[in-house]
């Protein structure tokens, strides 16, 4: 077979799961604050428009996961990997 010829991947599935499972969660952090698409979005400081994009399809970026789990008021453990505690603070909860 000529390196040509060859299947090389494009995907890396545990990637693409990686990535389905953060954008479930973070539909889950913002429905268990019981805010909207736009007051999450409002809360990180981007726009709406980019918030639904992170929530559906696109990447979530490096930069905005600490003010994420600041307003989730959850570990950035838990944020970033699904691991650890998803347990908000007594003094957070409504």
């Amino acid at each position: 077979m000529s390196f040509m010829a060859q299947h090389v991947p494009t995907k890396d599935h545990g990637e693409d799961a990686y990535y389905a499972a953060f954008r479930a969660r973070l539909k889950a952090l913002r429905k268990d604050l019981g805010y909207s698409q736009s007051q999450m979005a409002e809360a990180i400081g981007i726009s709406l428009d980019r918030y639904k994009k992170y929530e559906t399809r696109d990447r979530f970026p490096p930069h905005l996961l600490n003010k994420l789990a600041l307003n989730s008021h959850r570990p950035l453990e838990y944020v970033v990997t699904g691991r650890g505690p998803n347990i908000r603070p007594i003094a957070a909860r409504k």
